[in-house]
């Protein structure tokens, strides 16, 4: 990274897991793969989180430090550490099977955790972690405690039934920015009462009412959509043979966030985003390094706007 560009702090908090996917045991949980993501991108970057006393917490502890992942902020308990078995369908999609009771489950936060909060430029949470009513509040006490300049980013991830109107709708109201899917559009729509919209309709709503910085919809094939209160963007989908697409949406995440914070325009933030959550699509596993012409493309455009 160029000495003159400033290494952004970002932090995921919620689930940290094993995914047991096909192919072997890989390191998951959404708010663990954004951290990842920005890390590979120039961001020091946390996770706040809990994993258990067992083999598998040792393992995901040594794994993050591994990758350069500030550790801190994640407390050991005596339940288990968190697994997910992933199933991959037709096209790559994946199926969830998420065990209950897991360590991510029972997350507190530590006096390590509330100084990360107060110097974040950008914490990224969602809404499975939320289940459990314990990590639920630790994680609006974090969000609470982080300062006006951390940038809260709300990644939907909807999984099964671990969601509610009322998590939905307070995690809109404390957010400045919304990353959801199609399939989480249409929940949103009966969940808010807003049928009947098209999409730009929908997210001009929810930008508005819940007064959001930005949003984002990833909608697969069709590629996605941005939009602020200025600019509404659609970047194609980027040609590429599917291998699996888990991780690919924590990728988008990581690259808007990081566009944003890089003040780059929403044009090519969605690009952007589009192109680094393509390339996740072609390799196995959640977290895979992007190749160096992507990660070049943004750090060129964040010396251009430092530059301007």
């Amino acid at each position: 990274m160029a000495k003159n560009l400033k290494r952004f702090k970002v932090a995921g908090i919620g689930e940290i897991l094993f995914d047991n996917l096909p192919g072997g045991r890989r390191l998951g949980g959404a708010p663990a793969n954004f951290a990842i993501h920005c890390s590979l991108m120039g961001a020091e970057s946390s996770v706040v989180s809990s994993v258990g006393e067992d083999q598998a917490g040792k393992d995901i502890l040594s794994e993050l430090e591994t990758k350069g992942i500030d550790t801190s902020c994640i407390s050991v308990n005596s339940r288990p550490t968190g697994s997910v078995d992933v199933k991959l369908c037709p096209e790559g999609q994946p199926e969830y099977i998420i065990n209950e009771n897991s360590a991510w489950d029972y997350i507190t936060i530590s006096p390590e955790a509330l100084k990360l909060a107060a110097n974040c430029d950008a914490v990224c949470f969602g809404s499975l972690a939320q289940r459990n009513e314990t990590s639920r509040k630790s994680i609006l006490y974090f969000l609470e405690s982080a300062g006006d300049q951390c940038i809260k980013v709300f990644d939907v991830n909807i999984r099964q039934q671990y969601y509610s109107r009322e998590i939905i709708e307070n995690s809109l109201m404390i957010s400045d920015i919304l990353k959801l899917n199609d399939e989480e559009l249409e929940i949103f729509r009966v969940m808010l009462g807003i049928e009947g919209l098209n999409d730009r309709q929908t997210l001009g709503h929810i930008l508005n009412h819940y007064n959001l910085k930005l949003i984002a919809l990833t909608l697969g094939a069709e590629g996605s959509i941005m939009a602020d209160r200025e600019e509404y963007s659609h970047a194609s989908a980027k040609a590429a043979k599917v291998r699996d697409t888990v991780g690919a949406g924590d990728c988008f995440t990581a690259a808007m966030v990081y566009s944003f914070l890089c003040g780059v325009s929403i044009e090519e933030t969605n690009e952007f985003a589009s192109k680094a959550a393509s390339f996740v699509c072609t390799k196995d596993g959640a977290t895979p390094s992007l190749p160096a012409e992507i990660l070049d493309e943004i750090k060129n455009r964040q010396i251009n706007t430092l530059q301007n």
